[in-house]
């Protein structure tokens, strides 16, 4: 039985490693990486493990492929071994089969995020003028004395919040996690 083929764990890792072969020449760099990649993609399968627990980091893939063709190591700049290594750890976690299916369920949440986000920063507006509390039963701030007003910033500030979300694109774990 094959498992199924992980592309984007496949792509990442290809990419890790064109990362560290930036000396060869286009046509050999480019024949090396599509070997690569199929190469991978047959792992994967075959196996259904991330590529760094049976391929070995992007580093270390690297580092041999560089030996077998009888090329020069190349020194890495001082902060990319541990960088590696996090990027690495970090990615052995997102593929865990406990973490995986949370990782995909998380965009489904966004929706709820855009409301939250909406209600939170009707609250802190209301905190932060001075012009307000917050009832303990519903998370609607009263602004100078009056709920009614207060709930109509809130849903304001919802409408406004759901708003940016819908249209915002989702790239950079930045934008991800506001958006």
């Amino acid at each position: 039985m094959t498992a199924t083929v992980d592309r984007n764990e496949v792509d990442r890792f290809v990419h890790d490693v064109a990362a560290l072969l930036p000396d060869l020449d286009d046509d050999e760099r480019e024949e090396v990486l599509a070997d690569l990649r199929l190469h991978a993609a047959e792992v994967a399968a075959e196996t259904g493990e991330p590529l760094v627990d049976v391929l070995g980091s992007p580093e270390r893939f690297a580092a041999e492929l560089r030996t077998a063709a009888g090329l020069e190591a190349v020194a890495p700049d001082a902060g990319t071994g541990r960088r590696e290594r996090v990027r690495a750890a970090s990615r052995r976690l997102a593929d865990h089969r406990w973490v995986r299916p949370v990782v995909d369920f998380l965009p489904e949440l966004r929706p709820a995020w855009w409301v939250a986000r909406g209600v939170l920063l009707a609250v802190a507006l209301a905190g932060l003028t001075g012009a307000g509390e917050l009832d303990q039963l519903a998370p609607v701030p009263s602004v100078g004395g009056s709920r009614l007003l207060g709930l109509v910033v809130a849903a304001a500030l919802v409408v406004s919040s759901v708003r940016w979300g819908r249209r915002s694109p989702s790239s950079g774990w930045t934008r991800r996690a506001l958006v």
